[in-house]
């Protein structure tokens, strides 16, 4: 159930979108509070509409994979997880998106080599403390 603010929130960005159909940092702003709201199909819309502006823009692909995951839709997530490592290979949301992602496929070993490399690319000691005790909490070495 959506909130009054939410509610008031998409109809502000649906007139904002209608005005600004080209802004591409609009469309993703749209398409993540679609997702907060678990209106999927509509989120992918917004992305792939940002994408249509901007083909390599990382956190539109990014927002794709976080919905279809979302969607349980893991194979087709981890393609855009890695599309969008693939474009910024220094992009932790990238790595660690597609870490997860992986694990839930099956795939702990490939998992635990984003794990670390995300790990490696956060500046955050408590991020890299915590990734490092969740490889080793599984048995990997971090």
């Amino acid at each position: 159930v959506m909130t009054k603010d939410q509610d008031d929130s998409l109809r502000s960005f649906e007139k904002a979108v209608r005005k600004r159909r080209r802004d591409v940092r609009l469309r993703l702003q749209y398409g993540y509070l679609l997702l907060k709201v678990n209106e999927h199909n509509s989120a992918i819309e917004q992305f792939e509409k940002a994408i249509e502006l901007e083909p390599k823009n990382n956190d539109a692909i990014n927002g794709i994979g976080i919905t279809l995951f979302r969607q349980k839709r893991f194979d087709e997530s981890l393609r855009r997880f890695q599309t969008a490592a693939a474009l910024r290979p220094r992009d932790f949301t990238s790595r660690l998106n597609t870490a997860i992602c992986l694990e839930r496929l099956g795939h702990t070993e490939e998992a635990a080599t984003y794990f670390r490399r995300a790990c490696e690319i956060t500046a955050d000691p408590n991020t890299q403390e915590h990734i490092r005790e969740y490889l080793r909490q599984r048995g990997a070495e971090p």
